[in-house]
């Protein structure tokens, strides 16, 4: 399913969903996890399924009531391994499980405007 979320307002077109459908095509529109790969390759591999542009990371709007929401970091981002490096670098020995970045999609929105 094709849904353009990059900028506002969103949409949904139905002939892109069939068409990306018909012709075996998909976008990530994630970040993408040690699970997630298995399923891209999955897709690829044994579903002969094609894979359109870049993946790039949705940053979801936080519930009404809150002003940021955690976003998991891939391990291929440079922040994560620049982060992993300066924390192996305080203690070797720590074993890093996932790395998440606080979001504030407000403000990011303000700052982009200036």
């Amino acid at each position: 399913m094709h849904v353009n979320i990059q900028e506002k307002p969103y949409s949904i077109e139905f002939e892109t969903i069939a068409d990306n459908i018909k012709h075996k095509h998909f976008e990530i529109l994630r970040p993408i996890d040690k699970y997630f790969t298995d399923r891209i390759d999955k897709m690829k591999n044994i579903c002969s399924w094609t894979q359109l542009d870049e993946p790039f990371s949705v940053i979801p709007e936080p519930h009404p009531h809150d002003y940021a929401v955690l976003v998991p970091l891939h391990y291929s981002n440079t922040l994560y391994e620049d982060l992993l490096q300066s924390i192996k670098m305080i203690n070797n020995t720590l074993q890093i499980i996932s790395i998440e970045q606080i979001k504030n999609p407000y403000l990011e929105d303000a700052y982009e405007a200036i």
